[in-house]
């Protein structure tokens, strides 16, 4: 190899070098300068991250006109690149759609949630141990109508059971976000345990129907033998009505609005995803600005040009 052969690589392997981006994470204000560009023309500006995908980072960039979402960009986190991957950014849009409110004290409304659960699986097994002691005192044809009272409290105490434990993962996946880890697969993570959360709230609901059905087969034998076991029949009635109306309402709190609270908090991330995708494009499109992959490749080309017109010499 001669000596302007020599030259040549060394200056190839400088501009290669220049043109690499450095290893780490850029700080947020070298993100915000790879954005000032478009942010000119589609308003005000906010960054969040750096979220992480496959163990490479990335800014999300917002911009806002009168309150209102005009642009989304997706900055690399090590090259300060505008992403135009649509597959990445969607990636990186939905883990801040997931992400963006796990906080530390999120956290400690999630740890009180696990708690409720635990608790009221405590409950159930109590109310089911004192049914167990209580049925042999009735009558044998009672005791056959109050034959599934107490298994439907064991039923019920075993989903809180289950919603406590998926509530401990919750928070386990949570806390590590909030010590770093923003990451795609922990956005996954959480995801997925919420379609579990749906699921056991789907199976609650169910619990709390059979255990309402039959605390008012108890009630109703209890009424029914108020003259043998000197109970007051009209207290019963009343009991009956208080007890049905508040386990109404406990499953509407419970289940009902925690339901519709996920299937809503589902449909507004994807949607925003989608929007995110869209406004993004809308960016992309009126801003025809090169980023590093590009300038790098037009590089490359530019230099395998010279190479081979010298070896042409």
């Amino acid at each position: 190899m001669n000596r302007k052969w020599i030259r040549l690589a060394v200056v190839a392997a400088m501009i290669v070098m220049i043109m690499t981006p450095s290893l780490g994470v850029i700080p947020r204000d070298d993100a915000v300068q790879s954005v000032l560009p478009y942010s000119k023309t589609h308003g005000t500006l906010s960054m969040a991250g750096p979220y992480s995908y496959e163990n490479h980072s990335y800014y999300y960039a917002e911009m806002t006109t009168n309150r209102t979402l005009s642009g989304v960009l997706i900055v690399d986190g090590e090259s300060g690149e505008i992403i135009a991957d649509k597959e990445i950014a969607e990636k990186i849009s939905y883990t801040r759609a997931y992400l963006e409110n796990v906080t530390p004290e999120n956290l400690a409304a999630y740890e009180a949630v696990r708690e409720t659960y635990s608790v009221s699986a405590a409950i159930c097994r109590q109310k089911a141990e004192l049914f167990r002691n209580e049925i042999p005192l009735y009558k044998a044809d009672e005791r056959e109508k109050l034959g599934t009272i107490v298994q439907s409290h064991v039923d019920a105490a075993n989903v809180y059971d289950e919603m406590a434990t998926l509530f401990e993962d919750v928070i386990k996946t949570q806390a590590d976000v909030v010590s770093g880890n923003a990451s795609y697969e922990n956005a996954v993570i959480l995801a997925n345990q919420m379609k579990d959360y749906e699921e056991d709230l789907q199976n609650l609901g169910k619990a709390y129907d059979k255990v309402m059905a039959d605390t008012n087969t108890y009630y109703d034998v209890l009424i029914n033998g108020a003259v043998a076991y000197n109970l007051n029949a009209t207290q019963l009635r009343d009991y009956k009505l208080i007890n049905d109306n508040t386990m109404k309402q406990e499953k509407e709190i419970m289940v009902t609005q925690q339901l519709a609270l996920v299937k809503e908090d589902n449909e507004n991330t994807k949607a925003r995803v989608e929007r995110d995708m869209q406004v993004m494009d809308e960016v992309l499109k009126t801003n025809d600005v090169p980023g590093f992959g590009v300038l790098l490749a037009i590089c490359a080309v530019l230099i395998t040009g010279v190479l081979i017109q010298k070896r042409r010499k």
